[in-house]
């Protein structure tokens, strides 16, 4: 069994998935690609705050 990432890693791997959607985001063409991209941008940033803020996700 896999251990659980620390705060640290997690939030890193998160920036890192962030910059990769942001990326693909600039590149599409469709706006249904663009809204999909946009809603997942939007939830990753609020898990992303929320591991910088404390907060509950």
């Amino acid at each position: 069994m896999g251990t659980a990432l620390s705060q640290k890693e997690r939030l890193a791997f998160l920036l890192s998935y962030h910059h990769n959607l942001t990326l693909q985001l600039k590149a599409e063409i469709t706006t249904s690609s663009r809204i999909k991209l946009e809603s997942s941008l939007g939830a990753l940033e609020e898990e992303i705050e929320a591991i910088l803020f404390a907060k509950p996700v």
